[in-house]
């Protein structure tokens, strides 16, 4: 995990500067993103241990459909092999569990790319402490 560090801060600054040109583009998430982006500093400031990242892509099939799948070679740390990933082949929406498709939903992300949130998965740290992961998503 420890060496993709600097490569998973860098994804942490793209996301939180991805984040100030949203905020043009949405207004009515201005509170929300601004909130986002301050988490996102404050995990660059040191207070977090990146373990793991990944990128997820929302595409629309032949038929219409949104899936969604990793986004090719953004896994880094305990998230690097991206073939262990749900997601590592497209994933229709409608055929993903009701939580993850709520929060994809919820987010507008089936209907234009939004920026980020936080949120605690189900997959377990193997690091440290036994904890639930703690999924950044931008």
């Amino acid at each position: 995990a420890t060496d993709d560090f600097g490569a998973m801060l860098e994804a942490a600054r793209r996301t939180h500067d991805t984040l100030g040109a949203r905020i043009e583009d949405l207004p009515e998430r201005r509170d929300e993103l601004t909130e986002i982006q301050a988490f996102l500093q404050w995990l660059q400031d040191e207070a977090f241990v990146f373990l793991g990242y990944r990128g997820y892509d929302l595409v629309r099939d032949e038929g219409g459909h949104m899936s969604i799948l990793v986004e090719p070679g953004s896994g880094l740390g305990i998230l690097r092999n991206e073939a262990e990933s749900a997601f590592a082949e497209p994933v229709r929406l409608d055929e993903i569990p009701e939580g993850i498709r709520g929060l994809v939903e919820a987010d507008g992300l089936h209907r234009r790319q939004e920026a980020g949130s936080r949120r605690h998965g189900q997959g377990r740290a193997s690091l440290h402490r036994a904890l639930h992961l703690t999924r950044v998503r931008r």
